[in-house]
């Protein structure tokens, strides 16, 4: 009896283990499997809560403590990865092909935006939203 709850144990022990590090990783690769990390191009620190998203389909992600996302589920195919992080230049990389059975690994470094450049998108997206209500209320 012993030796079985101590099985019991070591099983729940792992099983949680994995879950607490909140490690995304790729489980069974029946379908393409497109996962990767996300850091800092200046620090190389990892970044946490960036979004990822598969332009042209509803696919969207966030990283995680570790800055990994996955995406799982994948028909073959190429596929435009973007993403999308505050006072951070977004990333648009090139096409990414994964195949059937295949776990497809990226490394995105994200580019820190200076001050002035998230400034003037502010100013600027208020300019246009003033514009369209001008326009809107002329109608």
């Amino acid at each position: 009896m012993k030796a079985f709850t101590l099985i019991v144990a070591l099983f729940l022990t792992v099983a949680t283990g994995n879950y607490a590090t909140g490690k995304k990783e790729c489980s069974k690769i029946e379908n393409p499997c497109l996962s990767g990390i996300i850091t800092d191009a200046q620090t190389g620190e990892t970044l946490v809560g960036v979004e990822v998203c598969i332009e042209g389909t509803d696919f969207k992600t966030y990283t995680n403590f570790d800055g990994e996302f996955v995406f799982e589920g994948l028909k073959p195919g190429s596929y435009k990865i973007q993403t999308n992080y505050v006072s951070y230049k977004s990333s648009d990389l090139k096409l990414v092909t994964v195949k059937s059975n295949e776990v497809h690994l990226l490394t995105v470094k994200l580019k820190a935006q200076n001050e002035l450049d998230t400034a003037l998108n502010i100013a600027n997206e208020k300019i246009k939203n003033d514009i369209d209500f001008v326009q809107y209320a002329k109608k």
